[in-house]
C-alpha cells in the first residue's frame, strides 16, 4: 500500500528552513514525491521572509512543487466550507478570533484535496 501524501505545515517548514529541524522527514518526502505544499502555507512563508536572499531560496522552494504539480490551492468551494466550519465551531465552543485558525482550516482542506496528511508540529 503506498504511503499517503503529506501537507507540510508553516510549523515545520520554518524550522526546517531556519535550523535544518524536521530534514528527514522533509527531505524523504520531497525525495518520493509525496510532499505536497498548499498556497496558504506559501503565503506564511513569503510573510516572514526577512530579506531578498530569503524570498529567492523561497521562490526556488515553491517552484519545485509547482513544476511538479504539487502546488495545492484552495478553491472557492474550499474558502466558504472554511467560513462554514469556523462559524459552526464558535456556535458550538464560543468565542473564536476566525484569523487565528482560518489559514489552519485552509491547508486542512487543501489537503483533503488528495486524501492527504497534514505534517504538523501543532
Amino acid at each position: 500500500m503506498a504511503a499517503r501524501p503529506d501537507v507540510a505545515d508553516t510549523s515545520v517548514l520554518i524550522p526546517y528552513f531556519r535550523v535544518g529541524a524536521y530534514d528527514a522527514t522533509v527531505e524523504d518526502r520531497l525525495g518520493d514525491g509525496r510532499l505536497y505544499l498548499a498556497s496558504p502555507v506559501a503565503l506564511e512563508l513569503y510573510a516572514g521572509t526577512r530579506d531578498q536572499a530569503e524570498k529567492r531560496a523561497l521562490d526556488a522552494f515553491v517552484g519545485s512543487f509547482q513544476r511538479r504539480g504539487l502546488l495545492l490551492t484552495p478553491t472557492h468551494d474550499d474558502h466558504i466550507l472554511a467560513g462554514i466550519l469556523l462559524s459552526r465551531r464558535r456556535r458550538l465552543q464560543g468565542d473564536l478570533h476566525v484569523r487565528d485558525h482560518l489559514m489552519d482550516v485552509l491547508i486542512i482542506l487543501s489537503a483533503a484535496q488528495i486524501g492527504g496528511t497534514v505534517l504538523t508540529t501543532n
